[in-house]
């Protein structure tokens, strides 16, 4: 096993779209989601860093350790800086892109200190990473492509605000996952469908495939979606919901998959939870559409 993972820069880069697809079948499953909900959103939700950057944080790793502890090796990685059409090349960015990282005080990369930067110059010291580092590293990237690409969480109809975007920690993420130990799977559907929205208890869902109304079986306003069911339907009215405003914040309800992904509290995933679960206990029809 360490064998295949030491050769993994070179075989899994090279099919990475397999075996992303690979990855996201197996989150899929796992969620026990009824339809396909984005694939950020699984990792997240999960705490489980996407392949591509996790793949970048394992080579450079094996390039560090090449490069301090194996003087054949070493040549080797030196060698390669310099021929920019060689396959390898990104790694040896990538590396790069890390040593500018952790050289930053402000934890950024950029790019023109990236591309002036010399691995033969570095000193031993400068080579040497501790896991925290890494991860942080990995975390800061994730939190890029995040930001970068809000929509990649789910839909949103309005821009979100800083003060959403400002929350976006994926380290958090990893940390807390949404998802507990031992947890039951129709929870966990629940759960996962109240974060995308596309789950047959929603009638505004329903009604874009089955010709149906989108009004609420359980109080007959229009549109119902998951926003409606957690926070204005007159049948849910509880305790529950009250906790859950304390944690999403009042005005920002249309965010709250933001806000709950990437809350430090764990006791706010569980409001989270508490909700969807009193919900899906009480709601009406809920025989009719509830996931096996």
């Amino acid at each position: 096993l360490t064998t295949l993972l030491y050769a993994s820069p070179v075989w899994l880069k090279g099919n990475m779209d397999i075996f992303k697809d690979f990855m996201y079948k197996v989150l899929f499953r796992i969620s026990g989601s009824q339809f396909y909900p984005p694939a950020q959103l699984l990792h997240v939700a999960f705490g489980i860093a996407p392949l591509d950057l996790s793949l970048e944080t394992m080579t450079t790793k094996f390039l560090l350790k090449g490069l301090i502890q194996d003087d054949d090796l070493r040549a080797i990685i030196l060698q390669l800086e310099e021929k920019t059409d060689h396959p390898f090349f990104p790694q040896i960015t990538a590396v790069k892109r890390f040593l500018v990282f952790k050289d930053s005080e402000v934890g950024s990369s950029d790019k023109r200190r990236v591309h002036s930067t010399s691995l033969f110059d570095q000193e031993k010291k400068a080579l040497i990473y501790t896991q925290n580092c890494m991860l942080h590293y990995m975390c800061k990237q994730w939190d890029s492509q995040l930001l970068s690409d809000i929509g990649s969480l789910g839909k949103f109809s309005i821009d979100c605000p800083p003060c959403i975007k400002d929350k976006i920690r994926t380290q958090v993420a990893l940390d807390n996952s949404l998802f507990f130990r031992n947890s039951h799977r129709t929870d966990d559907t629940n759960v996962i469908d109240f974060l995308h929205g596309q789950g047959s208890r929603f009638m505004a869902f329903r009604s874009k495939f089955e010709g149906v109304l989108d009004s609420c079986i359980d109080c007959g306003a229009s549109n119902d979606n998951p926003e409606h069911k957690l926070f204005i339907c007159s049948k849910f009215h509880s305790n529950h919901r009250d906790d859950l405003y304390k944690c999403v914040g009042n005005g920002y309800q249309h965010f709250y998959r933001l806000s709950i992904l990437f809350s430090q509290d764990v006791s706010d995933k569980q409001c989270f939870r508490n909700m969807v679960n009193h919900i899906c206990s009480n709601s009406k029809g809920d025989d009719c559409y509830v996931a096996k």
